[in-house]
């Protein structure tokens, strides 16, 4: 509950806005959280007629960012802007590139992942699985 998180928006090599979250910065807190915020999200480039429908469109990677923050930030605390040289436990980066998302996710300083949000989503499941699998067992006799 209380590991803090990331979240860095970054615009080709250039980090726009770092979000940290105070706590359940874990994969299955906001790991799966940023998964169904951006899978839900159209980035286009010019707002038309139709387009301008609040978390189905951003335009461009800085207004989803902004819409990130948004739909975090309900009370005081929590949700923090910090600096790109803040680090945190679990680091989320998400990139804009092939008109596709890609998340890097760093735990405690190691990449363990680079993907779309799909492959994302099933790291997610494979990691609660393989902490599943680390729970003491009985020795059998």
């Amino acid at each position: 509950m209380g590991m803090t998180a990331i979240v860095k928006f970054y615009e080709d090599t250039e980090c726009i806005v770092s979000v940290q979250h105070h706590f359940d910065g874990y994969l299955d807190g906001v790991g799966l959280q940023l998964v169904n915020f951006l899978e839900n999200i159209s980035i286009i480039n010019g707002i038309g007629p139709d387009q301008n429908i609040l978390y189905k469109y951003a335009n461009g990677i800085d207004c989803l960012a902004a819409q990130y923050i948004k739909g975090k930030k309900s009370k005081v605390g929590n949700i923090y802007i910090v600096s790109a040289k803040c680090a945190c436990s679990f680091e989320y980066q998400v990139r804009y590139y092939d008109f596709a998302f890609n998340i890097v996710c760093i735990i405690n300083g190691v990449k363990r992942f680079e993907g779309n949000i799909n492959a994302f989503k099933e790291y997610i499941k494979s990691f609660q699985n393989e902490a599943v699998g680390m729970l003491p067992h009985d020795e059998e006799e």
